[in-house]
């Protein structure tokens, strides 16, 4: 019997994504494939890679972590950052992301295994112009609260990736229906207007924060996939697929890595719901 770690990969790497490859493994003995999670933003100037292995489906020791790594990040102009294992598995360093830039990512382990991520340039995010609540009665299709809309204005003259993520009192939502992400394919130079992505209720006294997230073209692909991944319609839903992240071995270039290196901006907004119901 096989079964795919995938889910179990993809719902963890959500999770840590406060920052999108699947494999058929025997159920008893799996092979250890490389997880990385590398998702860096211009919101701050410390930044995170995880590194860990998957494991058996029986396994039920915590998730191994990959210790003692060389972890650096590069970028197109020459500059290099040598992450610090603060830690287990966990890598940091502080510099600033310069928008345009290329950036790449270069992992050896102790055993002398080297990976190496495609390049991920950081372009700029338009601004979130506004971001309001608008009260809704109960209906026998909708529920009664208050939801949130956006506006912006995506430029013109370029292919823009957009990803969403919002903040409920402080509480990332990261629920696979959460995932938001769209391409400027059928709005290219225009205004972004009355934007839902997020569709559950609120209430009056919530404090809500939205991200806006420049993506690459690749990391779209990523997290498109991702997204189909954990909401494949359950047992009756497509079977996981391998999805292709950024990331390859230096020394087996067969060999699955999962996770991706992205990089992204981030222009956010807060407000809190206030006002009487209708």
């Amino acid at each position: 019997m096989k079964i795919s770690t995938t889910l179990l990969y993809l719902t963890s790497l959500l999770i840590f994504n406060s920052c999108t490859d699947v494999i058929d493994l025997d159920l008893t003995e799996a092979n250890k494939k490389l997880v990385v999670e590398a998702w860096l933003t211009n919101d701050t100037d410390v930044h995170t890679v995880q590194l860990s292995l998957t494991g058996s489906y029986f396994d039920q020791n915590p998730t191994l972590r990959v210790n003692d790594a060389v972890v650096t990040i590069t970028d197109n102009t020459g500059n290099s950052f040598i992450l610090e294992e603060t830690a287990d598995g966990i890598y940091q360093d502080r510099f600033d992301l310069v928008q345009a830039n290329t950036y790449f990512l270069h992992i050896k382990t102790i055993e002398g295994e080297e990976y190496i991520s495609q390049g991920e340039k950081l372009s700029p995010v338009p601004s979130i112009d506004s971001l309001y609540a608008v009260y809704q009665v109960k209906t026998t299709i909708d529920d009664e609260g208050y939801f949130v809309y956006i506006n912006s204005k995506d430029p013109i003259g370029q292919r823009n990736f957009y990803r969403w993520k919002i903040y409920i009192n402080d509480v990332y939502q990261n629920k696979a229906d959460n995932i938001s992400f769209e391409t400027d394919e059928y709005f290219n130079g225009n205004d972004i207007t009355n934007f839902q992505f997020y569709w559950e209720p609120l209430n009056e006294g919530d404090f809500v924060k939205v991200e806006q997230l420049s993506l690459s073209e690749n990391g779209y692909k990523f997290i498109k996939l991702m997204r189909e991944q954990l909401t494949g319609g359950g047992i009756f839903g497509t079977p996981p697929a391998t999805i292709k992240g950024n990331i390859s071995s230096k020394n087996n270039p067969a060999e699955t890595v999962l996770g991706f290196f992205g990089v992204s901006s981030i222009h956010s907004l807060k407000i809190l719901i206030e006002g009487s119901k209708p």
